[in-house]
């Protein structure tokens, strides 16, 4: 997939942990990984304001 590709995980995800996220991120060509802190599995519900810091920037860099 030539798409860019971004995946956001918590830092303190226990039920997926970091390594799974980077490696989904690394299959793509354009995809990268951003890790909130302070934050488990739900980083849209736990800290919305650093996923939105996460996320408005990447879909702005995409057109959307």
């Amino acid at each position: 997939m030539e798409a860019p590709v971004l995946v956001v995980a918590g830092a303190q995800d226990a039920v997926t942990g970091l390594a799974p996220v980077q490696a989904v991120a690394g299959v793509f060509p354009h995809g990268r990984s951003v890790v909130v802190e302070d934050c488990g599995h739900f980083p849209w519900v736990e800290q919305p304001a650093a996923f939105r810091a996460a996320v408005d920037p990447f879909l702005a860099g995409v057109g959307g």
